[in-house]
């Protein structure tokens, strides 16, 4: 067998497990984030965070059932307007330092499933690692602790989107030493949501189902919100006539093989981008303007080319253009791949953090208006799509948290060095939505090279953010429960 085998041996979340590596890999965005804005600001930060102690130890919790249900997931679909205060606040357990020694951040992995969230956090100092099911009124629906030989650090968590097929399972993904060859490997578990228990491994699984894994790699050469696809080792020589791809549906945790095209047979696969289309459709990728492009698509039972490809593109894609001085431009690209135009009066802001993205037939920008000696006049914008026509700037705007379904999650900065406003703007004109989506102080943003202590994500409707050692979540107005804190040990 080419490539490092399927880990099948651990069958128990709860049971002593290997130690673990940390994940070389980023962990994929599978959850998108918006907010909205006003005029009178919300306090950031409900008072009952005080009240409640912090846990110092995890403990494993059975599920706690029934589960809670407050509203149809289908309603948290689309973005819209949030409720004033977030309907939970998660408290870290940072741990005690000792002999001086600061205590570092704890790295936290988090995923929307029907009813709430999923949580994982890694062992740090005296706390030891956990995976719990926290559901929107601040029930801990349940929690596996794991003995200080494992360390979730660099845990990947995978549910299908909670509306449409309304998951029960989900896949966690985790890296096991090998101490005999001294590298890590992947080790891929299947999990209930409802009770946290472990269905199996998923090679296990799928074995089951009569799919072949032999000769199929534990990493992921690509993901969607819907699938997971696997392969041959990275490195390994392709041979079509015994290769093949592995596609697992989140939704159903089935799966099934597919060929390797024909271009691809004699090469490394490290040298081939496969990916999926907004259709689901799987594809082999090609990048232009920064955008995966489609060149070969799977469908129908075959690899297609030519038109088969083209046709499933909207007519403007949003990508990006450099300049010969190294400038950044936003850039429409048709079907056929050719810039169907640019905007010359911005250019995009290069640098860490939010740089475009589309809500709606308006993409949303940060960019800079000049670009002298290095230093950016920045601003905000609103481009039409379709034309490329600036709709909208405001420079009091910092770079969006976050932008989808109509609406942006922006900061605004009046005054220089102050922490601002979160507010939500309509993205067709840049107005604050409404008096009850305006925070000040605002605390969120998004960290820079590493920094696991500050971001924001979103699922559909419901937004995760994480500000030092409190996680955040917020679900939409008019839906929402009151306000709960729960301690994470």
């Amino acid at each position: 067998m080419r490539g490092r085998s399927w880990i099948v041996g651990l069958v128990a979340l709860g049971a002593a497990c290997s130690s673990t590596g940390k994940s070389s890999s980023a962990t994929p965005p599978l959850i998108e984030t918006t907010v909205a804005s006003s005029t009178a600001p919300t306090t950031a930060v409900a008072t009952t965070t005080t009240e409640v102690p912090l846990a110092t130890d995890c403990v494993d919790a059975p599920a706690s059932l029934p589960r809670f249900e407050f509203v149809d997931e289908r309603d948290l679909d689309t973005f819209g307007p949030l409720s004033e205060t977030p309907t939970l606040q998660l408290r870290l357990h940072a741990g005690e330092s000792t002999a001086g020694v600061e205590v570092a951040e704890r790295i936290v992995t988090t995923v929307r499933i029907p009813g709430g969230i999923l949580l994982s956090a890694d062992a740090m100092n005296d706390q030891r690692a956990l995976l719990t099911a926290i559901d929107a009124d601040g029930t801990r629906r349940w929690t596996h602790c794991f003995d200080a030989g494992r360390n979730m650090a660099g845990v990947n968590l995978f549910v299908a989107p909670p509306s449409g097929a309304s998951p029960t399972q989900a896949l966690v993904l985790s890296y096991v030493q090998q101490i005999a060859i001294g590298e890590v490997a992947p080790e891929w578990l299947v999990i209930d949501l409802a009770s946290g228990e472990t269905v199996g491994p998923l090679a296990a699984l799928l074995a089951d189902q009569g799919v072949d894994v032999e000769g199929i790699d534990g990493s992921m050469l690509a993901w969607s919100a819907d699938s997971i696809l696997f392969g041959p080792a990275s490195d390994a020589v392709v041979d079509v006539t015994s290769d093949h791809l592995v596609r697992v549906e989140l939704a159903t945790m089935t799966a099934a093989s597919i060929p390797l095209p024909d271009s691809v047979a004699g090469r490394q696969l490290f040298e081939v981008q496969f990916g999926f289309t907004e259709g689901g459709d799987l594809a082999v990728m090609e990048y232009e303007y920064g955008l995966p492009t489609p060149t070969m698509l799977y469908t129908q039972g075959v690899w297609q080319q030519g038109e088969a490809v083209t046709a499933l593109l909207p007519p403007i894609r949003v990508g990006e253009s450099f300049g010969d001085d190294g400038t950044m431009w936003l850039v429409g690209v048709d079907p056929m791949g050719n810039e169907a135009w640019r905007v010359t009066e911005i250019s995009l802001a290069n640098d860490e953090g939010f740089r475009h993205a589309q809500s709606g037939d308006v993409t949303v920008m940060s960019g800079c208006t000049s670009f002298v000696e290095f230093v950016c006049e920045r601003t905000t914008a609103g481009i039409d799509t379709a034309t490329g026509a600036i709709l909208w700037t405001n420079a009091s705007y910092g770079g969006p948290l976050a932008v989808g379904d109509g609406f942006a999650l922006v900061v605004s900065i009046t005054t220089p060095g102050d922490s601002g406003t979160r507010i939500m703007i309509d993205t067709r004109t840049d107005e604050p939505v409404g008096a009850s989506q305006q925070w000040t102080p605002n605390e969120y943003y998004l960290g820079c090279c590493g920094d696991e202590s500050h971001w924001v994500l979103r699922s559909g409707a419901v937004v995760i953010a994480r500000v030092d050692d409190v996680i955040e979540v917020w679900y939409p107005a008019g839906v929402a429960p009151p306000t709960r804190t729960v301690p994470i040990p």
